[in-house]
C-alpha cells in the first residue's frame, strides 16, 4: 500500500482521534477541576463497598471513593486509602465502622450517629446512607467545635457548591464520551493497522491493571490458546516487562538468538506458536502514564524500518489516548453516579440556577421538602418563606445577581407540614474563562437547632454573668502566661478596697506580696504544688490572710483550680474569694471559750471527785452515827425493857396469866437481835477499835461464807506494833474490801478468796484480795476499769486516790485475779485546804450551776439598804438566786470570780473602785458574767460608758422593778 493510499485510508479515523482528543482534553480539564473542589472540602466523604463472606455476613468494608478530608480524618492520603480495606486501614475500631455502616448498605435505610476520631481527637457528626445495595456513602462533619461553627458550616457549603458544580460538569460531559467496553471496535482496528504497516497478522494489545501494575491482555489476532493462557496477565520478561521497565520500545529481532530467553518458558510457547521477532512498543499519555502496550510478533526474523517504527509510534499514541480518554470517561461516569447519588441523599437543600436566577436543578431532598418541583421557575420559592423574611431574602438574591457576589442570607422557610424553621441560604457563581457567569449553585442548609441553641446560649451568659456580677464571693481568672487577671468579679472592691480596673492593671504577683508574710510561703508551696497533681485534682482550697487598702488583714479563703492547654502546661488559674474574717474571728472566740470551759470541766471533775470521796467518808461516818445510835439508844432502852418485862414476868408467875408475856419478851428479844446486825452491817464496831480492822474483816469474810458461800481467808502480815490507821482510812479499805468480795462471788466463779493485810513501809497499809477464779485480760479491759461500770474498780480507784492512796491490778483468763489496795495510814489533806465540810464559795458555785437552773445573781452596792431592798425582791421571783452581796468594786470582783454568777447587778458610784471599772475587770475575765448597770440617774453619757465597759443593760433604780425582772431575764433567754 502506497502512503497516499494509507493517508486517505486513515483520515477517517484521524478525525475521530482528533474530536476524541479534543473532547478528552476539555473533560480532563473538568475532571481537575472537580477534583480540586472535591479536595478543597472539610467533610469527609467516603464510598464504602460491603464485603460479604461466605454466607451472607458483612465482614468488612472497602473505600472506593474518598475525599481528602476523608484520608486525613484517617491520617493518610486518599490513594492509600481506596483499595485497602477497613479492618487494614482502622484495626482498632473497624468492626464499630462494620457493624454500623453494614446495615446502611443492606437495608438502604440510612443512619447518623457521632463518632470520637482516635486519630485526630475530634468528634464527627456522621451520615450514612446508601446510594445503591451493597454500597454506603458516608459523610463525616466535624463537630468538635459546634457552637463556633457558622464560619465552618458556610466553608462547608461553598465546597460543597464547588463540587456540585463539578459533578453537574462531569454529568454533562459523560453523555459525549464512549464507555471502557465499547473501546475494543477501535482497539482491534489499531491492531490489524499496525499488524498490516509491519507485514504480519499476529499481535495483542494490553492494558495496565491499576490494582496490580501488571499487564494484560485486552484484544489480540492470529495467536494460539496456549499463547494466549501464558500471556493472558504473564508478560513476557524478554519483551514486554523490559519495555514496560524501560519504557521504551524493544525489539527482538529472533528470539533464538536473545539472551534473556534462553531456557525459558516463554521461549518454548513462542516457538510453539510459530514466532520468530517480537515488537513491543509502550503505550504512554501525554503526561507520561503506562496505560498498555501494543505487540507484532513476526514468523520469522524481523528488523522493521524506520517508517514503520515511526506509524507504530503513532499508533501507540492514538491508542494511547483512546486508553486514556475512555479510561476517563469510565472513572467520570462512576464518579458523576457517585455525586448525583451524594447530591440526592444529602441533608442540605441542593438546587443551581442559571445566571438570570431562574433554578434549573433541586435535589431529591429539595423537592421533598416542599413538595415542589422549582427547574425552570426564578421566583417561585418566594412564597415559602416566612411573611417576614420575603422581601430581604429576594433583595439579596438580586443583589447578588445584580452583582455577581456570593448571595448568603438567613431566613424562615414553611415546611409541608406548615412549620416555619432557620435556614442558612448560599449560592456562589460559576464562571467561564472569560469570567461570565455560567451557573449559581446552592444551598439550603437547616440551622433551626443552631439557632435556638445560640438564643439558649445568650440566655445563659446572661444568667451566668447576673450570677458573677451579683455574687458575694470574688470570682478571677489570672493568665499564666502573662501573669495578670483575666477577670474579676464586682464583688472584688468589698474585698479588698480595690476596684476591678485597678486590680485588673496590676500583676498577679503583687497581690501576692499583699499576703501576710507569715502565710505567704504556705500559700506559694501550695499554688506551686496544683500542676504536680494529676489531671483532674488540680483544685485546692487555701486560707491566708490579705492586706485590705485600709490596711487592716482579712481572712481569705482561696478556692482555685489550675486550667492546662492539651499538653498539659499551665494556661490559667481560676477560683473564688471568701472573705472569712468573721469566721475566723468566731472560731478565736469559741476556742477561747473551749479553753476556759476545759479549765472549769477540769476543775469540776477535780472538785466531783473529791466530794464522792467525802461523800463516802461522810457515809461511812453517818452509818457509825447510826449503828452507836442503834447501840447506845435503842438497844439499851430495848434491853431495858426486856429486863422490865422478864422482871413482871417473874412476879407474875404465881398468877395464872404468866404465860402472856412471853410472846412480848420473844418480839423484843428478835428486835434487840436485827439491831445488832444492822448495826454491824451499817458499821462495825470492831472496825474503831484499836486493831480492829483485821476483826472487821474477819467478820465480814464469815458473813461472806454464810451469806453467798465464799470461804475467806485473811492473813495480817503486820508488825505486832503496827502504827494505826485513821479512821478515814479504815472506812474506804472496808469499803473497797467488801465491793471486791462482792465481785469475786459475781464474776470470778471460785468459792475461795484471800485478804492479805501488811504494811510495805512505815506510814502505808496495803490490803490484797486474790482468787483463784477465772481472772479476766487487764489490757482488754482497760477501758470498763476505767468506767464507772467496771467492776466497781472504778469508784475503789477514785476514793483512794483522794485519800493519796492507788489500786494494782494483776490477772489473765483461767489465771484468778489479784488487786492490791494500798493507802497512807493517815490521808492527805484536800487540795483545797479543807478536811470536811464546805467545799468552799467557789464549789458551791459550780454545784448550784450544774444542778439549779434558777439565775445566780450577785448583788453590788455600797448601800446596805439598797442591797436589802433588792434581796426581798429578787427573793420573791422564783427563778432568782442571790449568791451574794458585795458593797464595792473590790469586793464585787473577787465576789464575782469566786461565786461565777449569771448576773452582776453593778451600782455606778461605789467607794474605792467604781462600777465602771469593776464592770471593764470582771468582763474581761468572766466573759460568760453578764453585767447590769445601776444607777439612781437616768443619764444616757453614765449608761453609755457602763455599756462601754461592757455592760448589756442600764436600768434605774427608781424605775418600775419589772424592767431590772426584764434586763437578767432577757440574757437568761439568749
Amino acid at each position: 500500500m502506497s502512503p497516499n493510499l494509507a493517508t486517505e485510508h486513515n483520515t477517517p479515523l484521524r478525525r475521530r482521534v482528533q474530536a476524541l482528543t479534543a473532547e478528552v482534553t476539555r473533560l480532563r480539564q473538568e475532571i481537575d477541576d472537580h477534583r480540586e473542589l472535591f479536595a478543597a472540602m472539610d467533610e469527609g466523604f467516603a464510598l464504602l463497598e460491603v464485603l460479604l463472606d461466605a454466607a451472607g455476613r458483612p465482614v468488612d468494608l472497602r473505600p472506593i471513593e474518598v475525599s481528602h478530608a476523608f484520608a486525613a480524618q484517617l491520617g493518610a492520603r486518599p490513594e492509600a486509602v481506596v483499595g485497602r480495606t477497613l479492618r487494614q486501614l482502622l484495626p482498632g475500631i473497624a468492626p464499630w465502622w462494620i457493624e454500623t455502616l453494614s446495615p446502611v448498605a443492606l437495608s438502604g435505610q440510612s443512619a447518623r450517629v457521632e463518632h470520637s476520631g482516635t486519630i485526630t481527637g475530634h468528634h464527627y457528626d456522621v451520615h450514612a446512607w446508601s446510594p445503591r445495595p451493597g454500597l454506603c456513602a458516608v459523610l463525616t462533619r466535624d463537630v468538635t467545635e459546634q457552637r463556633r461553627a457558622e464560619e465552618q458550616r458556610r466553608a462547608s457549603e461553598r465546597r460543597l457548591e464547588q463540587n456540585l458544580a463539578g459533578m453537574t460538569r462531569l454529568q454533562t460531559l459523560s453523555t459525549q464520551l464512549l464507555r471502557v467496553d465499547e473501546m475494543e471496535p477501535l482497539l482491534y482496528e489499531i491492531l490489524a493497522a499496525a499488524a498490516e504497516l509491519t507485514g504480519t497478522d499476529r499481535g495483542n494489545l494490553q492494558l495496565v491493571d491499576a490494582a496490580t501494575d501488571k499487564l494484560y491482555i485486552v484484544v489480540h489476532h492470529g495467536l494460539s490458546e496456549r499463547y494466549v493462557r501464558r500471556f493472558a496477565t504473564q508478560s513476557c520478561a524478554a519483551a514486554c516487562e523490559a519495555a514496560q521497565r524501560s519504557r521504551q520500545r524493544v525489539i527482538i529481532q529472533d528470539v533464538r538468538r536473545e539472551p534473556a530467553l534462553q531456557g525459558t518458558l516463554d521461549l518454548e510457547v513462542l516457538e510453539g506458536d510459530g514466532i520468530r521477532a517480537i515488537l513491543s512498543t509502550p503505550l504512554i499519555t501525554r503526561d507520561g502514564r503506562l496505560v498498555g502496550m501494543l505487540n507484532s510478533h513476526f514468523p520469522t526474523p524481523y528488523e522493521p524500518t524506520e517508517d514503520a517504527l515511526r506509524f507504530v509510534d503513532l499508533l501507540a499514541r492514538m491508542a494511547a489516548d483512546l486508553i486514556e480518554r475512555a479510561q476517563a470517561r469510565d472513572a467520570l461516569r462512576a464518579s458523576e453516579a457517585r455525586f448525583r447519588e451524594l447530591a440526592d441523599a444529602m441533608p442540605q437543600l441542593v438546587w443551581t440556577a442559571q445566571p438570570d436566577g431562574t433554578v434549573d436543578y433541586c435535589n431529591r431532598r429539595h423537592r421533598e421538602f416542599d413538595g415542589l418541583r422549582r427547574v425552570g421557575q426564578r421566583w417561585e420559592w418566594l412564597p415559602m418563606l416566612h411573611p417576614d423574611d420575603v422581601a430581604a431574602t429576594a433583595e439579596a438574591w438580586q443583589r447578588a445577581i445584580a452583582t455577581g457576589t456570593t448571595y448568603q442570607i438567613e431566613h424562615r422557610a414553611r415546611r409541608t407540614d406548615g412549620s416555619y424553621r432557620w435556614y442558612l441560604s448560599r449560592a456562589v457563581p460559576a464562571r467561564d474563562a472569560e469570567g461570565r457567569i455560567h451557573k449559581w449553585y446552592g444551598t439550603t442548609t437547616d440551622i433551626h437547632d443552631s439557632k435556638v441553641a445560640e438564643r439558649a446560649r445568650r440566655e445563659s451568659e446572661e444568667r451566668f454573668r447576673s450570677v458573677l456580677e451579683n455574687s458575694r464571693d470574688v470570682i478571677y481568672r489570672t493568665n499564666l502566661h502573662t501573669g495578670c487577671y483575666e477577670y474579676l468579679s464586682p464583688s472584688v472592691k468589698a474585698l479588698t478596697g480595690y476596684t476591678e480596673e485597678e486590680l485588673l492593671a496590676m500583676p498577679a504577683a503583687w497581690t501576692r506580696q499583699r499576703i501576710h508574710p507569715e502565710d505567704r510561703p504556705r500559700v506559694t508551696r501550695e499554688m506551686d504544688a496544683l500542676q504536680h497533681h494529676p489531671p483532674g485534682k488540680r483544685s485546692a482550697v487555701i486560707e491566708y490572710r490579705w492586706r485590705h487598702r485600709n490596711g487592716t488583714y482579712r481572712w481569705v479563703s482561696n478556692s482555685c483550680t489550675l486550667l492546662t492547654d492539651a499538653h498539659d502546661r499551665p494556661l490559667a488559674l481560676v477560683g473564688t474569694l471568701h472573705d472569712l474574717t468573721k469566721r475566723k474571728k468566731i472560731e478565736l472566740r469559741l476556742q477561747e471559750l473551749n479553753e476556759t470551759l476545759e479549765q472549769r470541766v477540769a476543775e469540776r471533775t477535780r472538785q466531783l471527785r473529791a466530794l464522792a470521796a467525802e461523800l463516802v467518808v461522810a457515809e461511812e461516818r453517818e452509818r457509825r452515827r447510826l449503828a452507836q445510835v442503834l447501840h447506845d439508844d435503842l438497844q439499851q432502852t430495848l434491853a431495858a425493857v426486856a429486863y422490865r418485862l422478864e422482871h413482871l414476868r417473874m412476879q407474875a408467875s404465881l398468877v395464872k396469866d404468866s404465860d402472856a408475856l412471853e410472846e412480848p419478851i420473844a418480839m423484843l428479844r428478835e428486835a434487840m437481835e436485827t439491831s445488832r446486825s444492822l448495826t454491824t452491817e451499817l458499821s462495825p464496831a470492831a472496825l474503831f477499835d484499836s486493831g480492829g480492822f483485821r476483826v472487821a474483816l474477819q467478820g465480814l469474810g464469815r458473813r461472806m461464807e454464810q451469806q453467798h458461800g465464799l470461804r475467806v481467808v485473811i492473813r495480817a502480815n503486820a508488825p505486832a506494833e503496827a502504827p494505826p490507821i485513821s479512821d478515814d482510812v479504815k472506812i474506804l479499805l472496808y469499803q473497797s474490801v467488801r465491793e471486791l468480795l462482792f465481785n469475786v462471788v459475781k464474776h470470778a466463779h471460785t468459792r475461795e478468796a484471800t485478804v492479805s493485810i501488811d504494811h510495805p513501809s512505815e506510814d502505808t497499809v496495803e490490803v490484797v484480795v486474790a482468787d483463784s477464779g477465772q481472772g479476766f485480760d487487764v489490757a482488754q479491759h482497760t477501758g470498763a476499769l476505767r468506767s464507772a461500770g467496771g467492776f466497781g474498780l472504778f469508784s475503789i480507784s477514785e476514793r483512794l486516790e483522794y485519800v493519796g492512796g492507788s489500786v494494782r491490778i494483776e490477772s489473765a483468763p483461767g489465771r484468778g485475779t489479784r488487786v492490791a489496795l494500798v493507802a497512807p495510814l493517815q490521808p492527805l489533806p484536800s487540795s483545797n485546804g479543807r478536811r470536811s465540810g464546805s467545799a468552799g464559795p467557789a464549789l458551791l458555785a459550780v454545784e448550784e450551776r450544774a444542778s439549779d437552773a434558777r439565775t445566780r445573781i450577785l448583788l453590788a452596792d455600797d448601800h446596805a439598804i439598797i442591797r436589802k431592798g433588792l434581796l426581798r425582791l429578787l427573793e420573791d421571783q422564783p427563778d432568782f438566786v442571790v449568791l451574794g452581796e458585795a458593797e464595792d468594786g473590790h469586793a464585787a470582783v473577787a465576789l464575782a470570780q469566786e461565786l461565777l454568777p449569771d448576773v452582776v447587778l453593778m451600782d455606778l458610784a461605789m467607794p474605792g473602785m467604781d462600777g465602771i471599772e469593776a464592770t471593764q475587770r470582771i468582763t474581761a475575765t468572766l466573759p460568760g458574767v453578764r453585767v447590769i448597770g445601776l444607777s439612781m440617774y437616768d443619764d444616757p453619757e453614765k449608761e453609755r460608758l457602763m455599756r462601754q465597759a461592757g455592760a448589756e443593760a442600764y436600768v434605774t433604780k427608781g424605775g418600775p422593778p419589772e424592767a431590772l425582772f426584764a434586763a437578767i431575764r432577757a440574757g437568761s433567754r439568749e
